[in-house]
């Protein structure tokens, strides 16, 4: 497992505990492209440990309005490996911004290697400064690696929803859950047994599935995308594991469809 620590203001120079990292069943994936987008920075960054906050708003007028975004997770979330701005959630704060208009506040709670039970505790113990009105998850990889079943996850996965929905600056936020990607189909995943792999995901996310229908939380199936091109190297990174920002764009344009409905501005 690898082990991840956010450092530099521009880099998350993160060692991550290694995890097999999965998925869940493949989607249509012919309509995303395989051009990256052209970035900016944003007006604020901050980096303290296990969190970092980015702002939207360069070119748009003062407002009270803003849509206030959390994002869970562990390695995937944080971009390990890259730079702030190639992380899924920074490309698609930026999306957001810039699609809708309005100053965009983003969080990013995450921590390399960890499971959904220590992710729980990390939101408990992490002070929220705003009320958020978006929140993504995505969790999973390290619980699998670590040898839970199914039903262990969705116990622990379960309870992460439960105490979202207590939080006073988390309950009133539309929430949204990403898939949790096939690491067997990249350059490193193909040392291993990537049937077992795929399938022991597939369950897993099978798993996030349900629990998403459950609770009316919208599921975004990224799975497919994870598997487009397995000996690419474009699409991970150095460590031949990780998703490169180009493979976090196409994440983005296959989730900010999906939520576009969710986005509210308060």
């Amino acid at each position: 497992m690898i082990t991840i620590n956010l450092s530099d203001l521009k880099k998350l120079l993160i060692v991550l505990l290694i995890i097999p990292l999965i998925s869940c069943s493949d989607e249509d994936v012919e309509s995303i492209s395989l051009n990256t987008v052209t970035r900016e920075e944003p007006a604020e960054v901050q980096v303290t440990q296990d969190t970092l906050t980015f702002t939207f708003s360069e070119g748009i007028d003062a407002s009270l309005n803003q849509i206030r975004y959390l994002a869970l997770g562990d390695s995937y979330t944080i971009g390990s490996g890259l730079e702030i701005s190639e992380s899924w959630p920074y490309q698609l704060s930026e999306l957001i911004s810039k699609n809708k208009s309005e100053e965009v506040y983003s969080k990013v709670i995450a921590k390399g290697g960890i499971t959904t039970g220590e992710l729980s505790l990390l939101v408990e113990n992490t002070i929220m400064e705003k009320e958020f009105n978006l929140i993504s998850i995505q969790i999973g990889v390290n619980d699998q690696f670590r040898g839970d079943s199914p039903n262990q996850f969705k116990e622990k996965f379960t309870e992460l929803i439960s105490k979202i929905r207590v939080l006073d600056s988390l309950r009133n936020a539309r929430v949204f859950v990403v898939s949790i990607p096939d690491w067997g189909s990249t350059p490193f995943g193909i040392n291993f047994d990537q049937n077992k792999i795929s399938n022991e995901i597939d369950l897993f996310n099978k798993t996030l599935r349900r629990i998403c229908n459950t609770n009316n939380i919208k599921f975004i199936n990224i799975t497919g995308i994870s598997r487009i091109s397995p000996m690419d190297d474009s699409l991970v990174t150095n460590d031949g594991l990780h998703p490169s920002g180009k493979m976090y764009g196409l994440w983005v344009q296959k989730i900010m469809p999906a939520i576009n409905s969710l986005i509210v501005v308060n």
